[in-house]
């Protein structure tokens, strides 16, 4: 009884384990419930499709910076030869001729090892893993542009449904007036008819407001999803912070320029290319130098044929050790003429090194020009947020003597609703520009390597 009760105790732990893994792990194929930014950004940095291709070139150049280092390693190879042979043949054993069934073997083992070409091959070397870095700058780059994409887009998401919960409050308001004045028309103290139909056509308004911002909200989900590489699902985001009050920012454009270009991937891979590219056309120039290299080997052979002095065969073993030899020796090749084969890769390597210095300089000057431009964005969010504050607080004082005088029968339904629309409008687009605002403020993070995720 004990032991069956141990049983079914330990069944259930382990349908327990099953259940909280995977509900605790992280999911890549779908979203579902309430999901975190850092869940997002997970999702995307590893479901990318530019990321995994710039992870594989990372990959392809590490091999290749193993590749280089081979280079400075001797080439070693063996070759073993065992051959069968009839009729008239050379015996390898006295380089006379025999005419019989004969079974012979060479055997060698030989080397060579560069020791001087120009600093071709160091410089190849140096050239491959500065070029492994440079790939590893670019995949890095790729998950920082995901990145900063999907926290736009979440953001957006979050925007919008701001956006869309404040409509719905707005549409709430006037429904309640309308169904107040319907109950006043009921008792006839509505005097003007087009009072109770101008609250009406408000209302509409109201809801058709919120059928758009839902529309934009579901899109900006789908926008979402698609940097996320997964299908569409229902599914909710978690808010950022309970306090997301604009506040200025605390830097300059000129710090920010600074920071980036310390810590942007993109500038880092740049750099990178250049240094590879002067160390290619270092190693190409070695080419055209004499290398000097050093070389070495041992042979022996076999001869089923081979006799003692006595007229017996001589054994195989014994034949290796009588046969066996060495060699050693230094080579100089001197490169004179080569279908200009080595001049061109020289050439080409010079333009490579120039391509890459000018890209270098290119990608430092667009990165100033977005970075003030960024910068500039941001100010101007910033500026328009703080004006539409203070006319988000003008117009709810006009909205709440409006009201008050509309419910006294003081004020028309169209001054009421010019009233309603002036602060409704206002509040949706405060929402707007403090989305916006943390947007340009996200960016500016990103360029100085500083992104915060909750």
């Amino acid at each position: 009884m004990i032991p069956e009760m141990k049983k079914k105790s330990l069944l259930l732990l382990v349908l327990f384990a099953a259940i909280a893994g995977k509900s605790f792990a992280q999911d890549t194929t779908t979203l579902a419930g309430t999901v975190t930014l850092k869940q997002c950004i997970d999702i995307a940095v590893k479901n990318n499709l530019q990321i995994n291709e710039s992870d594989f070139t990372a990959q392809n150049n590490r091999v290749y910076v193993q590749q280089a280092k081979g280079n400075m390693l001797p080439f070693i190879s063996g070759n073993v030869g065992h051959n069968f042979s009839q009729g008239r043949v050379i015996n390898s054993a006295n380089n006379g001729y025999i005419n019989q069934s004969l079974n012979y073997g060479n055997y060698n083992l030989s080397g060579t090892e560069y020791l001087w070409n120009g600093g071709s091959i160091q410089n190849g070397i140096k050239a491959s893993k500065l070029g492994y870095e440079a790939s590893k700058m670019d995949l890095q780059q790729q998950k920082d542009n995901i990145t900063i994409s999907t926290i736009l887009a979440y953001l957006q998401v979050l925007s919008n449904k701001e956006q869309l919960n404040a409509a719905i409050q707005q549409a709430e308001a006037t429904r309640a007036q309308v169904k107040r004045l319907l109950a006043q028309d009921s008792a006839g103290a509505v005097p003007n008819p087009a009072t109770l139909t101008d609250l009406k056509g408000a209302l509409a308004g109201s809801e058709l407001s919120v059928v758009n911002l839902q529309n934009a909200l579901e899109s900006s989900k789908v926008a979402l999803v698609q940097y996320l590489n997964l299908p569409y699902s229902m599914f909710d985001l978690q808010p950022l912070d309970d306090n997301l009050t604009p506040i200025i920012y605390d830097a300059s454009s000129e710090i920010i320029y600074q920071q980036a270009l310390q810590n942007l991937a993109i500038i880092k891979s740049a750099h990178f290319k250049t240094l590879s590219a002067i160390k290619s056309f270092k190693s190409a120039k070695g080419q055209l130098w004499p290398t000097l290299t050093f070389g070495a080997g041992a042979a022996s052979n076999y001869s089923s044929a081979a006799t003692n002095t006595g007229g017996g065969k001589v054994p195989f073993g014994q034949q290796l050790s009588n046969n066996f030899n060495t060699n050693f020796g230094v080579g100089l090749s001197i490169p004179i003429l080569n279908g200009l084969a080595a001049k061109s890769r020289v050439d080409l390597a010079r333009i490579t090194e120039k391509r890459t210095s000018f890209e270098e300089n290119s990608a430092k000057t667009a990165l100033q020009q977005n970075v003030k431009q960024a910068y500039i964005n941001m100010e101007s969010s910033f500026n328009r947020y703080q004006k539409i504050e203070d006319q988000v607080k003008a117009y709810q004082e006009s909205y709440r003597v409006a009201q008050v005088r509309f419910d006294a029968g003081l004020y028309t339904s169209v001054d009421y609703i010019i009233a309603k629309n002036y602060v409704d409008q206002a509040r949706i687009n405060l929402i707007a520009v403090k989305y916006d605002y943390i947007l340009r403020t996200k960016i500016l993070d990103y360029y100085q390597g500083r992104l915060s995720l909750p």
